[in-house]
């Protein structure tokens, strides 16, 4: 898992409402404040997700991210 920080630079962009409307569009309010607020691990595919978006608008700079952890995801294991 990876907890990102969301570079704050992106709000300096000409097009920054048009970014964080994106994200809350793909995420949702809830995950994306919990992504923001560091509260959540963000997944290989979230982050991605995060490149691809910045990118489109226009942001070079790749997210910043605040730690990196090997975990066990447990919850892949559980029987259904």
């Amino acid at each position: 898992m990876t907890i990102l920080s969301i570079p704050r630079d992106y709000t300096l962009c000409t097009n920054s409402e048009e970014v964080k409307k994106e994200l809350l569009t793909r995420f949702g309010h809830t995950k994306y404040y919990r992504f923001y607020r560091e509260e959540v691990a963000v997944m290989p595919k979230d982050q991605k997700i995060f490149q691809n978006i910045f990118e489109k608008h226009g942001i070079a700079e790749k997210p910043a991210y605040t730690c990196f952890t090997e975990e066990y995801n447990w919850e892949s294991t559980v029987s259904k």
